[in-house]
């Protein structure tokens, strides 16, 4: 492990705490969406646009921040990032206006992309051989985690403050990963891009001319995007189609988690087995 001044407990901390961010962003105010609708005065469709496009922006967010970190160091972007994130999850709870929840959103989803982006360039800047594996296994874990965890989460924290409570909780973890992120070392462990800014984004190039990327890429956005289809009209369907409650929604949201991860792990030692 790479000596800094974080430790490596606060270290490992940081980094599952920035591997949440897209959990705590998209699946812990689900339950509160009926009731985000009639304090918006809005429709399902519209306020989805805070799902579909909070995804869109996280996209690109990671493509742009990625280079970005690796030619001005990971604790600029990380911490310019985190801010934008924070600021952005606090204005969320000001405002009685759908369009400008949407937007805040978007501006949310850039500096969650940093955040996601930090998380794993720190395990490879900072770790190696046994303890890089080590870290990783619990990043991995996280991240099955976290959407079975967040909606249970989330609907804890309707229950004591509304939904504005599910913007809050981000936003204070995005403060506290700001502080742990002061003690980040400046410069990076290795040669920083020298080049231009263009040419930071014209390494991803090489990225995309491998096909076997193009085609892991491709199954993972459809696969994604199904997802966050039967995320989107979830909590409208069981709460106000079958008259559940936020909680019991939560549960069933968390099962189905649950369920897609068991059956996956099935087919995977199926196809294994001899």
């Amino acid at each position: 492990m790479i000596e800094t001044r974080l430790g490596r407990r606060p270290l490992m901390l940081l980094i599952i705490l920035l591997s949440m961010f897209g959990p705590i962003s998209t699946d812990m105010y689900l339950s509160g969406l009926p009731v985000m609708i009639s304090d918006f005065g809005t429709s399902e469709s519209v306020l989805n646009m805070s799902l579909y496009l909070f995804m869109l922006v996280l996209a690109f967010s990671i493509l742009i921040l990625g280079p970005l970190a690796d030619k001005y160091g990971r604790r600029k972007v990380l911490s310019a990032s985190l801010a934008i994130y924070a600021l952005a999850n606090i204005a969320c709870c000001f405002t009685d206006d759908v369009r400008i929840f949407i937007a805040l959103r978007m501006i949310q989803a850039a500096g969650g992309g940093g955040a996601l982006t930090a998380a794993f360039a720190l395990i490879k800047d900072c770790f190696t051989g046994n303890d890089m594996r080590s870290v990783l296994s619990v990043t991995a874990a996280i991240g099955i985690l976290g959407p079975i965890l967040a909606p249970v989460i989330g609907t804890l924290l309707i229950g004591i403050g509304g939904w504005r409570a599910t913007f809050w909780f981000p936003a204070g973890t995005a403060l506290f990963c700001l502080f742990l992120g002061y003690f980040l070392p400046a410069a990076l462990p290795f040669e920083r891009y020298e080049g231009s800014i263009a040419g930071t984004f014209s390494r991803l190039g090489a990225v995309a001319a491998n096909r076997s990327f193009l085609l892991f890429m491709l199954m993972m956005c459809t696969f994604t995007g199904s997802q966050l289809a039967y995320i989107s009209v979830s909590s409208y369907v069981y709460q106000d189609g079958f008259g559940l409650s936020a909680a019991e929604y939560s549960l069933v949201l968390a099962s189905a988690c649950i369920a897609g991860l068991v059956i996956a792990r099935i087919e995977e030692h199926r196809r294994v087995s001899p």
